[in-house]
């Protein structure tokens, strides 16, 4: 799992009324390790108890494990234990709303429409179901017809655990930074939420030949015990943004976002960013390119509900951050809006659960209106979204390629989540054509046929005997009409 269930855990809490139910001395540690945010200890010991439970309470304990699992990020045991408790006669309408969820996660579009309309008819107020259902009919269209991306899952940094929120590192994009929760990451801590190690940022370089290698941690004034991810660097490289969450015990301290400085001898000892200090969590930073403007995901009192997206700007770099500002609701819900990326040109990236989406987070492009007051958001669709979380975009600057998250299941997929690579294919145009004598009109064999394109870029061709000719062109670099010669 990864640090987004860490910010999670620190900012939402799912109640399920126990006051009354049989509890044993098991049961009480259960449900002790769950409200602290320990869903991989407590989901242990609910599970060997449950025989324990009398039937008229087993509705509840059986809703409570599927939220264990839910919030672990483990979708297919969820949707199991969620179908559980709905047999069971589980009291909460929201156990149908989470059911359809998990169900939307497995690509089971159908039936999670069948448990929002459950749910809609339970609580008809609630707009989530409307939006669920929205979305269950969008996936399979999007399915059908996918956006022009290929992705290649990066399999020699990928590890069998959660690797994801990768940050370019190099103007010549051959270093990454990412997020990771290997076993080789510092300390023995693991999380007492999911069972997985505290997470480190590691870094990657590729060579000319194209090979990535073999990531190692990041200098140790970085990482420590605790949870370091989300990197986010300045357009000189020369300054680090990132995420450290503590906890101690059953505890949790929160999620603050920290500064480091490159040195000569590498990364400096952080400092935290002072901003939003009386909030539990700031998290998920994004540097835009002129140093001007932060984004990040905070629970700052004044939301929408959930996780939402903030900025802070200044007037030069050398200047305090000013008072958190909410991107509002074009962009926020009463979801989750994390992993925000702010392109150099001004578009902002982000992974919701509150848009209609294919399931689990979905990436967002946002782009600002003209007349400054608000975004326009559309989904990225299949394949850069799928049916479970997809987040932490990152791209090129000139060119429609980068990297992002996922935890989708496919052939080349390794543990948790993983970081995939992204590219748009160039478009390449068949141009056919044929020339005629201006005077009889009759085709010409072997005429000389240039094309010159709208970089320069001259291509040449020759009519066959029928008079016909032919190019292959990128669209972006030609846009002139052919002129002939004999």
């Amino acid at each position: 799992m990864r640090l987004i269930a860490r910010v999670i855990f620190a900012l939402i809490f799912v109640s399920i009324c126990i006051d009354g139910v049989s509890q044993t001395a098991r049961l009480k540690r259960a449900n002790a390790y769950y409200e602290a945010g320990g869903y991989f200890e407590a989901v242990e010991l609910y599970r060997r108890d449950l025989d324990k439970v009398p039937k008229e309470e087993m509705g509840v304990y059986l809703q409570r494990i599927a939220e264990c699992y839910r919030l672990m990020g483990d979708a297919r045991q969820a949707e199991i234990w969620y179908s559980k408790a709905i047999m069971r006669d589980a009291s909460d309408p929201k156990v149908f709303f989470y059911y359809a969820e998990m169900l939307k996660m497995g690509e089971k579009y159908d039936e999670a429409i069948e448990q929002y309309q459950k749910y809609k008819e339970l609580v008809p107020n609630d707009p989530l179901a409307d939006i669920g259902i929205e979305s269950s009919e969008l996936a399979k269209k999007w399915l059908e017809s996918p956006a022009g991306y290929e992705i290649v899952n990066m399999r020699t940094i990928n590890s069998r655990q959660s690797d994801f929120s990768p940050a370019y590192a190099s103007e010549d994009y051959t270093i990454l930074l990412f997020t990771t929760s290997r076993e080789e990451a510092t300390g023995s801590k693991k999380h007492e939420g999911t069972g997985d190690k505290f997470t480190d940022i590691y870094i990657s370089q590729r060579d000319k030949r194209g090979n990535w290698s073999k990531p190692r941690s990041l200098d140790e004034s970085i990482n420590t015990p605790d949870d370091e991810g989300t990197p986010s660097l300045t357009s000189d490289f020369n300054k680090l943004y990132f995420t450290r969450c503590r906890t101690s015990k059953r505890n949790k301290l929160g999620c603050e976002i920290m500064l480091s400085q490159r040195s000569e001898q590498g990364w400096l000892s952080p400092e935290p960013v002072p901003i939003a200090a009386d909030s539990m969590v700031v998290a998920h930073p994004s540097i835009s390119e002129d140093e001007l403007t932060l984004y990040f995901v905070s629970n700052i009192p004044g939301g929408y509900g959930g996780n939402d997206l903030w900025k802070v700007t200044r007037t030069s770099p050398s200047d305090s951050w000013g008072e958190p500002i909410n991107l509002g609701p074009d962009i926020n819900t009463s979801m989750n809006e994390m992993f925000p990326y702010i392109h150099p040109d001004g578009t902002l990236y982000f992974s919701s659960d509150g848009h209609p989406g294919m399931g689990g987070l979905d990436i967002f492009r946002a782009t600002p209106l003209e007349d400054g007051n608000g975004w326009e958001v559309e989904n990225m669709r299949y394949p850069i979204n799928s049916s479970s979380d997809d987040f932490g975009i990152i791209f090129e600057k000139e060119r429609e390629a980068g990297y992002f998250s996922s935890r989708r299941r496919d052939i080349g997929s390794r543990g948790g989540d993983n970081i995939y690579l992204f590219y748009l294919p160039e478009i390449i145009y068949n141009l056919v054509g044929e020339v005629r004598d201006d005077k009889s009109g009759g085709l010409l064999a072997s005429a000389n046929v240039q094309l010159v394109g709208s970089d320069g870029l001259i291509a040449d061709a020759k009519t066959g005997d029928d008079g016909a000719f032919r190019f292959m062109l990128n669209a972006n670099s030609f846009s002139c009409l052919p002129t002939s010669t004999i």
